[in-house]
């Protein structure tokens, strides 16, 4: 597992690392999405769906991780998620 980890370059950073880049990536998404906004812009894509599917995984992980308790530090990730979910009728994630 150590060597998959360092392959994988996980194991290259210490935890603090690994957080820094959670929160960067997190930021990113999160300025992306807010106002109302999708990942490619102000319409729905396919993007949307694999972005939203993943995020409301991370989010409402049982029990939550590490990078679950990063991820809901950001409100907009939360608004995105609900509203693809909503438009599209399908909710992988408690709301």
């Amino acid at each position: 597992m150590r060597n998959t980890y360092d392959l994988q370059g996980l194991g290259r950073h210490s935890m603090v690392e690994q957080e820094g880049f959670a929160h960067r990536d997190f930021r990113a998404i999160s300025d992306a999405v807010s106002d109302g906004r999708y990942i490619a812009g102000d319409r729905l894509t396919a993007f949307d769906f694999a972005m939203a599917g993943l995020l409301s995984g991370l989010m409402d992980n049982k029990p939550p991780t590490w990078l679950s308790k990063i991820a809901t530090q950001y409100p907009e990730l939360t608004k995105y998620a609900d509203r693809v979910q909503a438009e599209v009728g399908v909710y992988a994630r408690e709301t």
